[in-house]
């Protein structure tokens, strides 16, 4: 098992809440996507409880695995509803170049979310441990 988690690197959110980052390029639509299409996915199974999201070690080397995310998040008496994986590009990913913001046309930008869109709903095709870049548990306390 490796160090143990830092909170400062889950994101928290209330599954009334949109997913909302930074963006930097077209692998954080990707991801804007996929997470809201995992939200509202939850929301209506579950209705409430929050969202914890963190970076997948077993992808990017960063993060945590989801086991220790799952540890943690019982750790701090909280119920796990669900856990799995989000964001999944079908794509190789390149580390994220922190404070390099790419400027798109707005065109492209729609293009990419209609692909995004259609991919998005094919994710479980090729979602797994080393693909997915994120981690997520959904806790009710």
């Amino acid at each position: 098992m490796s160090a143990k988690p830092n909170p400062a690197e889950i994101n928290k959110i209330n599954l009334s809440q949109t997913y909302q980052r930074e963006i930097f390029g077209l692998g954080e639509i990707y991801e804007i996507m996929s997470v809201e299409r995992l939200r509202k996915k939850l929301s209506k199974k579950h209705h409430s409880g929050t969202l914890y999201l963190a970076s997948n070690q077993q992808h990017g080397n960063r993060g945590m695995r989801l086991e220790e995310l799952a540890e943690y998040l019982t750790s701090q008496n909280g119920l796990i509803l669900e856990k799995g994986l989000v964001d999944s590009p079908p794509w190789n990913s390149a580390p994220l170049e922190k404070g390099v913001k790419k400027q798109y046309n707005k065109l492209i930008i729609v293009v990419a979310k209609t692909i995004f869109y259609l991919l998005i709903r094919l994710e479980f095709l090729w979602r797994g441990q080393k693909k997915s870049h994120m981690v997520f548990g959904l806790v009710r306390k």
